[in-house]
């Protein structure tokens, strides 16, 4: 690319003045396109306005970078999270500023501006979920903070669901209202549905038959998922303990009784269903 603008350009500028610059767009940062990169650090999408607490907002190059630089915030600026992912004991967004991505900033200096309902209509048709691994499925609208998540809609992935509800934000989002089997399952973002237009019947036949196991199970479904942190006091754990392997290299894996009578931060994930609690726990 360099050759050819030195060509294009020779007649208006001596070729000694040229340099190379590296491309400053980087469509990871702007867009997330990294599956594996969002995974491993468990990245979510978000669409949701932000509000600044103070007069200026300290910007990340990267959501877990130590290092910011100050920004002074507008009153008339428009602030916005694209995606955000806990980090210590804070949550960092991916914020845009008019528009314009910026980084990261944390949620020590903006707080989340909820969305308020608009309308909810009752309609009834139907729409295959599409493939996606970081929508969230909700078992209440988001527009209070005591909002309840049952999980991620991945889970449901090309399932055929009736909308039965559709409800307006007043952040034009458009959240709808999902059944299987006239069991509920909760809220989703409409952009995750992709509508039959034509041979339902024939079409939900054939999605029954090739997913019928999974729809076997949809009794024990998750109904919603908690997280919790905390702290415990580990009394003794049996030498073949399955989280050996998680211990960070502080300690002798060697010897896992090392820990016992420490007391160590918790997170416990939480999956509720109608016959059972599922939870992992892990050690911080």
């Amino acid at each position: 690319m360099q050759e050819v603008n030195q060509a294009k350009l020779s007649k208006f500028v001596d070729k000694d003045k040229f340099t190379y610059a590296l491309n400053t767009l980087d469509t990871e940062k702007l867009f997330s396109t990294s599956k594996e990169l969002n995974e491993e650090i468990n990245i979510l999408e978000s669409n949701t306005d932000l509000v600044n607490i103070r007069e200026s907002i300290e910007i990340f190059k990267s959501p877990f970078d130590l290092e910011s630089k100050s920004q002074i915030i507008k009153s008339t600026d428009l602030l916005r999270s694209v995606a955000q992912v806990k980090f210590a004991d804070e949550i960092r967004y991916k914020i845009l500023i008019n528009n314009i991505f910026v980084g990261w900033t944390s949620s020590k200096d903006v707080n989340i501006r909820l969305p308020e309902i608009v309308s909810i209509e009752n309609v009834d048709y139907f729409c295959y979920v599409k493939r996606n691994k970081r929508r969230i499925l909700w078992k209440d609208l988001p527009t209070i903070e005591e909002a309840r998540v049952v999980g991620k809609i991945w889970d449901y992935r090309y399932l055929i669901v009736k909308v039965t509800k559709e409800a307006y934000l007043s952040t034009d989002q458009v959240y709808v209202h999902i059944q299987i089997d006239s069991k509920d399952l909760g809220w989703i973002e409409k952009s995750v549905l992709n509508p039959i237009n034509s041979n339902l019947m024939l079409r939900k036949m054939k999605n029954h038959l090739s997913n019928r196991n999974r729809l076997r199970t949809l009794n024990n479904r998750t109904l919603e998922t908690v997280y919790e942190e905390g702290f415990a006091r580990i009394i003794a754990l049996p030498s073949n303990d399955p989280w050996k392997s998680a211990l960070t290299k502080d300690y002798e894996k060697e010897d896992i009784n090392i820990i016992n009578g420490k007391i160590l931060k918790y997170t416990m994930k939480i999956q509720k269903s109608e016959r059972l609690v599922l939870s992992s726990l892990g050690s911080k």
